[in-house]
């Protein structure tokens, strides 16, 4: 979910990679292939005394006390790069001349969502801005839309009134199928567009809350009624997916580098070889392309998201769930005798 953040130009943070090559050459006594020829753009993970102190601890058997000390290391470098995401995002604009419009806020609600996954709590102010991010997207519009016509599929064949509970169930199994993939009969449906990806990473339940008939009066018609609900969005923030692909001929997963690089990092980590895992990461990062890679050939996304990969899967962060009730705008239900005039009290009823 974190591949999306590098938008903009490189930018140098630490110098040229003369300067990094000689920290990571005196800090663990070797200079990672290709890293003096490069410029390293987006930084190295902060003060690599952190990572000698974590080591000195573990082989003190404080293990636990060097891993707490790490996580705290790890959180503060994480959350810097966030936002120095969001200042490239912002740095690419200006030169492109564009206006921090949506895209922009999307991209810097995506760094703050990082933040709030590494302090470990809910803050519902970030959530209400992404409540307001979905709700004006397309791709919330194209939900409404799609909800709104199985929903007359579904109910628009009968005759007589309908309630609350059936538009309900009808929208329920509308969300269930847009969430299931294509492969089985569904739309695959998740916020892959305007910058909504990153703060979304897999939508984990989609349910109709709050659903409300709105009368539509004498003059209203026999055969349509109008109907409110909310969408409630429910997802974990995490970074726990798969980056393997299936081979199309045997059916077996088969591994890519960007599965290969976090299973490594991972392992690095949950050994508690905090040097070499801050080597293998900063090498990678030094050496990956800003943008454009997929999982095969990382880019720098991939290669932060799977330092955050490894910190999950070694206990130190875990996913943190969430959920936002998005309100759609009006839709209509057209079916026979629907929405039948109250009874005439006597005289002309206009």
């Amino acid at each position: 979910m974190c591949s999306s953040f590098w938008t903009g130009p490189n930018l140098d943070i630490r110098g040229s990679v003369n300067g990094a090559g000689q920290w990571l050459s005196d800090r663990y006594g070797q200079v990672a292939a290709g890293v003096n020829e490069r410029v390293c753009s987006l930084g190295l993970p902060g003060d690599p005394d952190v990572a000698k102190t974590a080591e000195l601890l573990r082989d003190m058997g404080m293990a636990t006390e060097g891993a707490k000390l790490y996580k705290a290391h790890a959180r503060k470098y994480a959350e810097g790069l966030g936002v120095f995401a969001v200042s490239l995002e912002q740095s690419w604009r200006a030169v492109k001349s564009f206006e921090w419009d949506q895209g922009g806020k999307n991209a810097e609600i995506s760094a703050l969502m990082l933040k709030m996954y590494l302090n470990e709590k809910v803050d519902p102010a970030l959530i209400a801005r992404v409540n307001e991010a979905v709700r004006v997207s397309d791709t919330f519009k194209w939900l409404v839309e799609y909800v709104e016509a199985s929903v007359q599929e579904e109910l628009g064949k009968g005759s007589g009134r309908v309630g609350v509970p059936d538009i309900q169930k009808a929208a329920q199994k509308a969300m269930d199928r847009a969430r299931r993939s294509k492969d089985s009969g569904g739309e695959g449906f998740y916020f892959g567009a305007e910058g909504l990806q990153p703060i979304i990473g897999g939508v984990t339940g989609l349910s109709p809350v709050d659903v409300k008939i709105k009368p539509r009066g004498i003059f209203g018609g026999d055969d349509a009624l109008n109907y409110t609900m909310s969408i409630r969005i429910s997802d974990t923030y995490d970074f726990e997916n798969e980056r393997r692909i299936k081979n199309k001929v045997t059916g077996v997963m088969e591994e890519t580098q960007y599965s290969r690089f976090r299973t490594e990092l991972t392992r690095l980590l949950t050994t508690h070889q905090y040097a070499q895992f801050e080597l293998t990461y900063a090498s990678a990062m030094c050496s990956a392309p800003t943008t454009g890679g997929n999982w095969n050939h990382i880019d720098r996304g991939h290669v932060f998201a799977s330092y955050l990969y490894a910190l999950e899967k070694a206990g130190y962060f875990k996913g943190l769930a969430w959920s936002t009730d998005v309100a759609t705008r009006e839709m209509e239900l057209g079916r026979k005798g629907v929405n039948p005039r109250p009874p005439s009290s006597g005289g002309s009823s206009y």
